[in-house]
């Protein structure tokens, strides 16, 4: 019962276990046995690209417990599950990825202290226990599941390939995670990525943060993120969260019935992702050279229930293709070359904090769901940019403001007719289209919108949003109104029409 220890020191290679189960025997030609009760388990050989370890089958469970400096390269593979505990351990491969674990059984990796994994450019020629030809493309590359713990932290530095990845799913439970991408993209399971907590954190200064994927599979078919607590910050050149699966293009069998569903769910933690990547579309006939850095890209729906989210982009800040719903959390989208908020199918508002911000020429906007339906029907939110979708109003349930004109700088406050602040919005550059909806907003009710003054006590700023303002000092008042339908627009008598032509900072 338990986990049975066997420690490889990775600056000499020896082994040794503190299990009186267990016996470890060194042979010739570079093999070490290891015995449990008398019956060899697990042989460990020494071959040109590193050490290739091998349990046997059988009901044995070990925990190969990773210490020490060096620079030959692991490679893994168990019938059973294992642990592999990372404890102070800095491999640097002098031959392709650093750990290679090529086991299609579940790794739970144990991180204790801190440690460190980079691969190397030069990558001979593989093969599996089946001698089939295998190409690992991460620092860390693993065939099976795997679930990274512990309390300590865990660098991955690639300047070949991608940081770290799985052709199953990868659940990060707790510890502090770190990955370099140099030339290609940070974390790739194939399966799914699933974040309960701890903390990530990754650079790919030439390709993506995350990207799942997806698998068609006639038992389950996964390609999904799942993020429900922890801190995850991402800088990208191109995306910082996908999933990637598109059935016109990676399907390899005719029937859709085994697709994945790429699907994203954010339920809580901290996201806090920046791409860098200018927007282009593909202009090569015989490949592809476009590039669409997006924030968090669901190829199906798109959940945002809880958390706070900071998504500053040059393509859209978060998109979905069929679905997007905010029900909940705080979110921040910046978009400098594209849509802050954007669905191929429906959007709906229901809950939560937005504050979504293009800055960007027509056609892109704030929120933008493609002349499909639109619904808002709870939350506190506000866009600006060249444009936005207009909500529609048999989807609605809560009040809505537009203003399909220029909007000035500055505070932008509705104040009711016994002078309380019901929202107030600081605008951080001129707007050509501005839209905003909160609960406090009522039918029948009659406002006024004051430019300028000082706000008094707020709950929070949130990126100039003012939750749970009280009262306003100063200003000048501009445009009364009072609310007789869902959807309210304003500022057409105030300001001119915006030009297409013009970005909203002209």
């Amino acid at each position: 019962a338990g986990w049975l220890p066997l420690t490889i020191d990775l600056d000499t290679l020896s082994v040794r276990t503190t299990s009186p189960r267990l016996t470890v025997q060194t042979g010739a030609d570079d093999i070490t046995t290891v015995s449990l009760d008398g019956k060899p388990v697990v042989t460990l050989t020494r071959a040109r690209h590193g050490l290739t370890i091998r349990a046997t089958p059988g009901d044995t469970h070990l925990a190969y417990v990773l210490t020490g400096t060096g620079t030959t390269p692991l490679t893994l593979n168990s019938d059973n599950a294992y642990r592999l505990v990372l404890a102070d351990a800095h491999l640097t491969s002098t031959d392709g990825p650093a750990l290679h674990l090529q086991s299609p059984a579940t790794a739970f990796i144990e991180l204790q202290g801190h440690s460190t994994l980079a691969d190397a450019p030069v990558r001979t020629r593989r093969t599996d226990a089946q001698g089939e030809p295998v190409k690992p493309r991460g620092a860390l590359s693993a065939t099976g599941p795997l679930v990274i713990r512990g309390d300590g932290t865990l660098s991955i530095d690639a300047t070949a390939h991608h940081a770290l990845t799985t052709a199953g799913h990868l659940r990060l439970s707790s510890g502090n995670l770190t990955l370099k991408a140099a030339t290609r993209d940070g974390l790739r399971p194939t399966q799914a990525f699933i974040m309960d907590g701890g903390r990530l954190t990754i650079d790919a200064p030439a390709g993506k943060g995350i990207k799942v994927s997806g698998k068609e599979s006639a038992v389950q078919p996964l390609g999904f993120v799942a993020i429900n607590d922890g801190h995850i910050t991402i800088r990208s050149h191109d995306k910082g969260i996908t999933t990637g699966w598109k059935p016109w293009r990676d399907a390899r069998t005719p029937s859709t019935d085994d697709d994945p569903d790429p699907r994203i769910t954010i339920n809580g933690g901290t996201i806090d992702i920046t791409t860098t990547g200018t927007p282009a579309r593909d202009t090569d006939d015989e490949g592809d050279n476009s590039l669409s850095p997006e924030g968090i890209e669901a190829k199906s729906v798109l959940s945002v229930r809880g958390g706070n989210l900071k998504v500053i982009t040059t393509d859209d800040s978060i998109s979905a293709g069929m679905h997007l719903e905010l029900s909940g959390g705080r979110t921040y989208a910046y978009s400098s070359h594209d849509d802050a908020v954007d669905s191929n199918g429906t959007l709906t508002i229901a809950g939560g904090v937005l504050v979504a911000i293009s800055h960007a020429p027509r056609p892109e906007g704030a929120l933008d769901s493609d002349s499909n339906r639109f619904a808002i029907t709870g939350g506190t939110f506000v866009g600006i940019g060249a444009y936005s979708s207009t909500p529609t109003d048999s989807a609605c349930t809560q009040n809505v403001i537009t203003i399909p004109t220029y909007v000035e700088a500055g505070p932008w406050t509705l104040r009711d007719a016994a002078g309380n602040v019901v929202f107030s919005y600081d605008l951080p550059f001129r707007s050509g289209y501005m839209i905003a909806s909160t609960p406090a907003l009522a039918r029948g009710a009659t406002y006024t919108v004051v430019r300028g003054g000082t706000l008094g006590p707020v709950g929070e700023d949130f990126h100039g949003l003012a939750l749970h303002p009280t009262t306003l000092t100063g200003g000048t008042p501009a445009e009364t109104f009072t609310i007789t339908r869902i959807l309210t627009p304003l500022g057409a008598a105030e300001f001119d029409w915006f030009s297409p032509e013009k970005g909203p900072d002209d």
